[in-house]
């Protein structure tokens, strides 16, 4: 879970090549158990682990992928801590935005995240919902 309180205002999400599909706001019509039911179906795995909150996680497609997140996380750690002042980020080929989420807890000033399936952009706004 992330530490960050304003993250809902620090990404975006633009589906590519055109923005198309949206989910509104879900809160109002699930509870939490419903969303964490919905993330946990299998169409909704994703290439990395998203923690969710303390004790759930999104399901994964490919057991390797933590491994090399591990290795790509504390690189980018490193670059943005170099970087003085508020640091704008662009993520292609974001999926559901599983580094959006890790980079938002950096400091920087904003993330846009860019995808050209639909279906990353739905789960990212089901994801976000956890933010």
């Amino acid at each position: 879970m992330m530490n960050n309180p304003n993250i809902k205002n620090l990404i975006k999400f633009n589906l590519l090549p055109e923005i198309k599909g949206n989910i509104s706001d879900l809160s109002f019509l699930f509870s939490k158990e419903d969303l964490l039911r919905l993330i946990n179906h299998d169409s909704m795995k994703v290439y990395y682990k998203i923690q969710i909150d303390e004790d759930n996680f999104t399901l994964s497609e490919l057991p390797t992928t933590t491994a090399r997140a591990e290795l790509i996380l504390p690189v980018i750690k490193d670059i943005i801590g170099n970087l003085e002042g508020g640091v704008s980020v662009l993520d292609i080929a974001c999926s559901p935005g599983y580094f959006m989420f890790k980079i938002a807890d950096l400091g920087v000033k904003s993330i846009t995240g860019v995808d050209v399936r639909e279906d990353h952009a739905n789960q990212f706004k089901l994801l976000n919902h956890f933010y």
